[in-house]
């Protein structure tokens, strides 16, 4: 319900679940509500008791993960279970994928997969018709084919995985590059996308 522009909870006999006090509510499972106070979500329970602290600039419900994704002041995410544990805190999530069940994280400059249990998959597991999957080793990075062959040797300073198309996006001093499926360099490290948000390569 909403009331002088506050939104709440009322149950069929018209009383008050949760008070009309919220800039924003919606259900996400069970008896609990995400909501917005004094510009920060939340969780709120139908009970009264805030299940997750006011203190997150975004909050979302994934519905086929059963988990809350929230960012932070920090522009860093968190990954609540149902349970309101934090499994992952200061990551960047680069893919969830519903369809599929995984979700891809980035943290401490490193990719990883993993399950909607919350269980490590490698890549290999998760993409399977993919041909070059990312490694890392020494603080740089390369490509290893599913077999766990090393294709393309760790001398990028970063790197992306292997995209739908399949081209791989490279950086090595700073500029970008574009390998082919097999590994090959389509383009040498060369342009410059330090104003791009995302970087990524559909052919040359």
């Amino acid at each position: 319900v909403e009331k002088n522009g506050k939104y709440g909870v009322i149950n069929k006999a018209g009383a008050d679940v949760i008070p009309a006090e919220y800039e924003s509510l919606s259900y996400c499972f069970e008896n609990n509500y995400i909501a917005k106070k004094d510009g920060k979500f939340g969780v709120i329970s139908t009970d009264g008791v805030a299940k997750v602290a006011f203190k997150y600039t975004t909050m979302d419900f994934v519905k086929n993960g059963n988990f809350i994704q929230a960012d932070n002041e920090q522009a860093k995410t968190e990954i609540i279970n149902k349970n309101f544990q934090t499994v992952f805190s200061d990551i960047i999530i680069s893919e969830i994928n519903t369809e599929k069940g995984y979700l891809r994280i980035r943290q401490n400059d490193e990719y990883k997969y993993y399950n909607f249990n919350f269980e490590e998959k490698k890549s290999q597991e998760v993409l399977p018709t993919r041909t070059l999957f990312l490694v890392k080793e020494n603080g740089k990075y390369g490509y290893e084919n599913n077999n766990g062959d090393r294709i393309v040797d760790c001398k990028y300073d970063d790197a992306k995985e292997q995209n739908e198309y399949g081209y791989c996006a490279v950086k090595k001093d700073g500029v970008w590059g574009v390998l082919k499926s097999n590994g090959a360099v389509l383009v040498e490290p060369s342009i410059n996308l330090d104003s791009s948000l995302y970087v990524d390569f559909i052919a040359e």
